[in-house]
């Protein structure tokens, strides 16, 4: 896999997946996030068997691919990145991350252990603009947690029954 990312897409899309990093792991492979190269886009995938993350972003694909990378680590050397964009470049048991002058290898692990996401696909879909939607969330937030430890607890449960969206503040 060889790569070419934006670097503020690619920490805005590694700070959401991040969340759903097992925090202390039963298996090494959930402490990681999975990465897959493919045409144009480079697709993050992140879980602890309870909660998962799907995250994509536009990429300069010259070789396609898939990877694991342990996601805290990946994380951290893109915060501290000084250049505008990262380029990723796997081998056999390593990943080269590049930007601006600085280099960085990190171990890979074997992304067919990776525990795949499945995103269930529906004909029902509803339009909200988004100030709609920030004003339902502004007034139920504050009954989620704050704490990560817990990341379901994080969120506001959505109900659609009918033509009602409901908003119940933390998710039960």
């Amino acid at each position: 896999m060889k790569i070419t990312v934006s670097k503020k897409e690619f920490l805005d899309a590694l700070k959401i997946v991040n969340k759903a990093c097992a925090v202390k792991p039963a298996t090494p492979i959930l402490s990681g996030i999975y990465l897959k190269a493919s045409s144009s886009c480079l697709e993050l995938q992140a879980t602890d068997y309870t909660l998962g993350i799907i995250a994509k972003i536009p990429a300069n694909v010259e070789v396609e691919g898939e990877t694991v990378i342990v996601g805290k680590k990946l994380l951290e050397i893109v915060q501290k990145l000084s250049g505008e964009v990262v380029t990723i470049s796997t081998q056999e048991n390593s990943a080269e991350i590049f930007s601006g002058g600085s280099k960085f290898s990190l171990l890979i692990m074997n992304a067919e252990d990776f525990p795949k996401i499945k995103v269930e696909e529906s004909d029902e879909k509803i339009t909200l603009r988004q100030v709609q939607l920030k004003n339902l969330v502004s007034k139920t937030a504050f009954a989620a947690s704050k704490d990560d430890s817990r990341p379901i607890f994080t969120g506001v449960l959505l109900k659609f029954e009918d033509e009602n969206l409901t908003q119940i503040g933390g998710c039960n």
